[in-house]
């Protein structure tokens, strides 16, 4: 999983071409902290799909640019376009386990 400190520039990772998952975090949030290594190891796992991760209270513009009102937040791109969002608003799905999270994305990737 990459970390946007590295690249600073949202716009380059839409421009990657095929999936990508974008999870928005904070170091202070307890439930980002439960899910971040599961992403992590679900990352090393789907070697086709390209994800990062961003720090709200250091990229403060581009969680509010990217429509994020509270973390965590995981957004699925295909290309440029957005595919997929946690939480999506009226769904309470539990994305805590592995299992959970990738059937999750695998409903988004097919």
């Amino acid at each position: 999983m990459k970390d946007f400190k590295e690249t600073k520039n949202f716009e380059n990772i839409l421009a990657e071409t095929g999936y990508k998952v974008v999870m928005f975090y904070a170091d202070w949030c307890p439930p980002c902290n439960m899910l971040k290594p599961i992403v992590a190891e679900v990352s090393k796992e789907l070697t086709n799909v390209n994800f990062h991760k961003i720090n709200i209270d250091e990229f403060r513009p581009v969680a509010v640019e990217n429509g994020v009102r509270g973390v965590p937040t995981l957004v699925i791109f295909k290309d440029r376009d957005e595919i997929g969002r946690y939480p999506k608003p009226g769904e309470r799905e539990n994305l805590m386990g592995k299992e959970n999270l990738l059937n999750w994305l695998n409903r988004h990737f097919s």
